[in-house]
C-alpha cells in the first residue's frame, strides 16, 4: 500500500525496521554477490512501533484500524491516539467510522500536524 518505488519498508509487522532502497538496487545485488548485508536493521521499541503505525495507516484512504491499533499495542498508545485525536474530531479534521480513524478533507490539509498530535516523541 505504499506509493512510489523506491523503498521497501516492513517495520511494525515485525520486531525490526529492513529497508531496502530499489535507487541502489546495483549497489544491494553487488552485496549479495559478496554475501555481505544489503539492508539496514533496526531494533524497534513499542512507542517506534507504535509512531510507525500512526504515521502509515492516516495517510492512507481507510486510516487507522482501531481495533487492530487496540489488539497490537498497549493500552498506553491506543489512549494516547483517542486522547489526542479528541480535539480533531471536534475540529472536523478527523472522524471516526467503522471503527476507523481517519482523515477528512479539511485534514489532509493539515495532516502533519495531527500526525505530530498523534505520536508519541
Amino acid at each position: 500500500k505504499f506509493q512510489g518505488l523506491f523503498q521497501i519498508k516492513l517495520s511494525y509487522l515485525t520486531d525490526c525496521l529492513i529497508v531496502i532502497s530499489l535507487y541502489n538496487f546495483c549497489h544491494v545485488l553487488r552485496r549479495i554477490a559478496q554475501n555481505s548485508p544489503f539492508f539496514e536493521k533496526e531494533i524497534l521499541t513499542p512507542q517506534d512501533k507504535y509512531n510507525d503505525f500512526i504515521i502509515v495507516r492516516i495517510r492512507t484512504l481507510e486510516g487507522i484500524d482501531l481495533v487492530q491499533l487496540k489488539n497490537d499495542f498497549d493500552d498506553i498508545y491506543y489512549n494516547h491516539c483517542l486522547q489526542n485525536a479528541q480535539k480533531h474530531i471536534e475540529n472536523n479534521t478527523l472522524i471516526i467510522e467503522n471503527n476507523f480513524l481517519h482523515l477528512t478533507h479539511k485534514g489532509i490539509m493539515i495532516s502533519d500536524s495531527i500526525i505530530t498530535d498523534l505520536i508519541i516523541v
